[in-house]
């Protein structure tokens, strides 16, 4: 009967220590994944910062850019309001020219021929306003089309940073899963060992135990028995077969 206590005793004190050092375990890999946790949250907040700063900076620079593109255009298209006007002004005046020369060549000589001479140059005249205009169009045209395009570059430019920065944030969250993922296999494979070791430790130090109840015969080769089969056990098993002994001796 007191083998058997003795047996008790030692198998609740072996459980509680298994206990004791899974609760441990457990412990240290709560506050590992709390630590982990707190680490992703703060490079989370960093990326976020970073991505939001960045588009903050993008977003100036095209408002910028716009606005200088825009004080642009309307210079260019004042500075050719001016010329146009200018060269209006300049016409009507040599068609005033022209018409004050037709009216004195008419009035002193009635030539037939003067009067052809006369309309052909004010056909070139016009067709010359006509081509300047046409040309004025064609610059304002080509300005237009020139800005559009450096619009549309700098959007596409500013969209392809914008996803850049999107993979990068991407990648960065997949990979912080992934090492979360691997380090609660890595925890769950320790927990599954500790136990597994734990349940050998315990199945060994039955085993022993009961060799040595087998064997009370004698002191010597008990110690002998327990010695033997420790030398094959792991350290702990060792000072448990120790604390038997010692027990035994005891209440031999």
């Amino acid at each position: 009967m007191t083998y058997i206590i003795i047996i008790i005793i030692i198998i609740i004190i072996i459980i509680i220590i298994i206990i004791i050092i899974i609760i441990i375990i457990i412990i240290i890999i709560i506050i590992i994944i709390i630590i982990i946790i707190i680490i992703i949250i703060i490079i989370i907040i960093i990326v976020i910062t970073v991505v939001v700063v960045v588009v903050t900076i993008i977003t100036i620079i095209i408002i910028i850019t716009i606005i200088i593109i825009i004080i642009i255009i309307i210079i260019i298209i004042i500075i050719i309001i001016i010329i146009i006007i200018i060269i209006i002004i300049i016409i009507i005046i040599i068609i005033i020219i022209i018409i004050i020369i037709i009216i004195i060549i008419t009035t002193i000589v009635v030539v037939v021929v003067d009067i052809i001479i006369i309309i052909i140059i004010i056909i070139i005249i016009i067709i010359i306003i006509i081509i300047i205009i046409i040309i004025i169009i064609i610059v304002i045209i080509i300005i237009i089309i020139i800005i559009i395009i450096i619009i549309i570059i700098i959007i596409i430019i500013t969209i392809i940073i914008v996803t850049i920065i999107i993979i990068v944030i991407i990648i960065i969250i997949i990979i912080i899963i992934i090492i979360i993922i691997i380090i609660i296999i890595i925890i769950i494979i320790i927990i599954i060992i500790i136990i597994i070791i734990s349940i050998i430790i315990i199945i060994i130090t039955i085993i022993i135990i009961i060799i040595i109840i087998r064997s009370r015969s004698s002191s010597s080769s008990t110690i002998t028995t327990i010695i033997i089969s420790s030398s094959s056990t792991t350290i702990i098993i060792i000072i448990i077969n120790i604390i038997i002994i010692i027990i035994i001796i005891i209440i031999k």
